[in-house]
């Protein structure tokens, strides 16, 4: 939220990429992406062109220590 402002604002979308740290990973999983506020605006994975729902995302399997990179 207070890094991109886009997808919350009108449901833009960027590429999410999940890169595994220290391990190999093939599995994928749907994700909802959210930021480090715990606000209603602070969500990366809008429905296209609708900021008020959510669209998860088919993304490598996460675990904590991994990195994301949203472009």
């Amino acid at each position: 939220m207070t890094e991109l402002l886009r997808p919350s604002i009108y449901g833009a979308q960027h590429p999410i990429h999940v890169i595994p740290m220290n391990r190999e990973e093939t599995e994928m999983q749907d994700a909802i992406v959210v930021g480090h506020n715990c606000e209603s605006g602070d969500i990366f994975t809008p429905a296209p062109g609708d900021p008020e729902t959510l669209n998860p995302r088919t993304l490598t399997k996460a675990e904590i220590g991994d990195i994301l990179i949203i472009e």
